[in-house]
């Protein structure tokens, strides 16, 4: 692991999120999603993205948290995990931030069953780390 690390800071339901800047592409406003019928529960749909269509995930849904109707703060973040182009939902992007390899703490120690967490930055408020591998 790297001695300091960027990552991007977003929200979803008053819980901080952070994923690894290095699997960001891209961050955009909120565009209309296509639907897909019969479709994985936690896919919204795809999108154009600049000729090459993606398929979307409602994070909120894959978390297992209610989810907001899109708002003027909703984003549509574009990660790049294992080779494939994905966008999340999230409610709002906050800011990029970094951390150190001893801010981290891993969820296990916490005794948290969490597969879609990669661990917990102790920041000045608790960030929670996802594991794109997991979630996308």
């Amino acid at each position: 692991m790297r001695l300091e690390a960027q990552v991007v800071i977003f929200e979803l339901e008053g819980v901080l999120y952070a994923i690894d800047i290095l699997q960001v592409q891209e961050i955009m406003r909120y565009m209309e999603v296509t639907p897909v019928a019969e479709s994985d529960y936690c896919t919204e749909g795809i999108i154009n993205l600049r000729g090459q269509v993606i398929p979307v995930v409602s994070l909120a849904r894959r978390l297992g948290l209610p989810e907001k109707a899109p708002g003027q703060d909703t984003r549509i973040i574009v990660v790049e995990v294992c080779g494939k182009k994905s966008g999340l939902i999230v409610e709002r992007v906050l800011e990029v931030g970094s951390y150190s390899e001893g801010e981290l703490e891993q969820h296990t120690d916490l005794g948290v069953k969490a597969p879609f967490l990669k661990g917990v930055l102790k920041k000045e408020k608790i960030w929670l780390l996802l594991n794109l591998d997991q979630v996308a």
